[in-house]
């Protein structure tokens, strides 16, 4: 099986959407051997921030001398980069290879999805490259997320907010119990800041399952981790952060944005934990801390390319991420009213982030990212209109950024969708390379 024959069998899966449920993945896995058994994991769960805090983990995690292996999604520019190890894709070569292994046995499996199969894929490549720890982010959920079939040294779970309402639930306290299904018994678990009615049943969880409860606190010394901002720009940030009795001051994060701060925090917990444990030697975590943070890159997230005009790529893809962004922009560029580029899934809330984006963008231009799900760019600019008189339409994603860059306005921002970001991050690059 070549490359290319791998890829068109891999997106045939696509045919079978996006379903919940561990059935199908736990078939799969034991027809494979259960792969999972032979690893080590960490576990991230939440709706805004996990990418991120796999991204500030891993590094760290590096910096102290771990292989360390990667499962993440969405992909920007090639799925290879879902499944990485110390930040390298996996190669084409392997991908052949597997797809060609597995397909037999997931042809067993009626309706298996695309994302069950890359997850299967996932754990046979770390099966045979054995790296010492891999971070496995959570597809949608958690509870049913074909991630959880595996038993995790710790898990995490980042700020949690309504997306996937249909899925998993309309109230906070619904989607939290999704969330919370990653939890397992007796491993430790560290959770972000939350509101109050999602963190009381994270720790009922936890009790339930005798799992150590490590919350993060905005409060300075309060909780077992906790943070406080020195200093935000858009090129990154400088904290303190509280862990246990210890503390760290002026540590740089490279990810700019203040919501950054609870991520790094969760990183530093599994990064505590996983010393605990005996992974990290103890006198390298303080210094993996330090260089992790400012060395980790997660490409697509208040993404900064300084020129004129400076451009911004942003996925901000459901309303969380949304007012994140508007919150960084307000902030970092509080006298520049951008250009939008805006590009949003058709599932997603589209009134509450037009609402939230629109009022601080000059001129809008509405675009469809190249996804079966994504909105009417029509729909957008009616909805944007309510804002401002400046909105236009640029159906194809690559004349949209074209028709921006020309303005000459001072910034660009491109947002709305990882899609669109990963459609066009290849074509800023080389504009500013």
């Amino acid at each position: 099986m070549t490359y290319q024959e791998a890829v068109a069998y891999l997106e045939s899966l696509s045919r079978f959407g996006s379903k919940l449920g561990l059935e199908r993945m736990q078939k799969l896995a034991e027809l494979l051997g259960n792969p999972q058994k032979d690893l080590k994991f960490l576990h991230i769960a939440g709706t805004n921030g996990k990418g991120s805090t796999v991204a500030m983990l891993s590094a760290i995690l590096q910096a102290a001398g771990l292989q360390v292996g990667t499962f993440t999604s969405p992909h920007l520019s090639s799925f290879r980069e879902r499944i990485a190890i110390s930040n390298q894709p996996i190669p084409e070569e392997a991908v052949s290879r597997m797809v060609e292994e597995l397909k037999p046995f997931a042809d067993k499996i009626p309706e298996l999805t695309k994302f069950e199969f890359f997850t299967a894929l996932a754990l046979r490549y770390f099966q045979e490259q054995k790296p010492d720890l891999v971070i496995f982010e959570v597809g949608m959920g958690g509870r049913l997320d074909a991630t959880n079939i595996i038993e995790p040294v710790a898990c995490g779970i980042t700020h949690l907010a309504l997306d996937h309402t249909q899925r998993l639930g309309k109230t906070l306290p619904e989607i939290a119990r999704e969330k919370a299904g990653i939890i397992k018994g007796g491993r430790p678990v560290v959770t972000a800041p939350q509101a109050p009615e999602a963190m009381e049943v994270l720790r009922a969880t936890a009790q339930d399952k005798a799992a150590p409860l490590w919350e993060v606190s905005a409060v300075p010394g309060e909780g077992e981790i906790s943070y406080q901002g020195r200093a935000f720009s858009i090129r990154g940030t400088e904290a303190d952060f509280w862990l246990k009795d210890e503390k760290l001051t002026k540590v740089h994060l490279a990810l700019p944005g203040r919501h950054q701060l609870p991520n790094a925090a969760v990183a530093l917990g599994l990064a505590k934990i996983t010393c605990d444990e005996g992974f990290v030697p103890g006198d390298l975590l303080q210094q993996a801390i330090y260089s992790g943070l400012e060395s980790a890159r997660w490409p697509g997230r208040l993404e900064y390319f300084q020129g004129r005009p400076s451009v911004i790529l942003d996925g901000a893809h459901n309303p969380d991420g949304a007012r994140q962004l508007a919150n960084s922009l307000a902030e970092f560029f509080p006298e520049t009213k951008p250009l939008l580029v805006l590009g949003i899934l058709g599932d997603k809330d589209l009134e509450e982030m037009v609402s939230l984006l629109a009022p601080k963008a000059g001129r809008i231009i509405a675009t469809r990212p190249d996804n079966p799900r994504a909105a009417d760019p029509e729909k957008l600019a009616e909805l944007a209109r309510r804002y401002l008189e400046a909105v236009e339409v640029v159906a194809e994603p690559g004349e949209a950024l074209s028709s921006a860059l020309e303005a000459e306005e001072e910034l660009v921002v491109v947002a709305g969708s990882l899609y669109l970001v990963g459609e066009l991050r290849e074509k800023v690059q080389t504009l500013f390379s």
